[in-house]
């Protein structure tokens, strides 16, 4: 089991560096409204991401922060994102 890092600071996120304890801070794409504090270190290949979010966040409750995710694809990562900008992009509405 990994154990839980360190919430991510502001600053830290926005130094985008390696932490001492070899966990890099960045923010996690918006879900409920808006982005979550995060941290992601490789782990056995895949990458391990631990997210800090107090608002309505889809894999969690309000008492379930942070929340460990386990990502081994991260080129799905970004094939969903390119489907949404398309999507967006074709849109009569355009992001909300």
């Amino acid at each position: 089991m990994i154990d839980c890092p360190a919430e991510p600071t502001y600053d830290e996120i926005a130094a985008r560096t390696v932490r001492a304890d070899g966990w890099y801070p960045l923010w996690y794409p918006q879900m409920g409204g808006y982005v979550g504090k995060a941290v992601a270190r490789v782990h056995e290949g895949c990458v391990d991401v631990w997210v800090w979010h107090d608002g309505d966040f889809p894999f969690m409750s309000e008492t379930e922060s942070p929340r460990r995710l386990h990502h081994c694809e991260g080129e799905q990562f970004i094939q969903f994102g390119s489907k949404l900008v398309e999507l967006q992009n074709a849109s009569d509405h355009g992001a909300c």
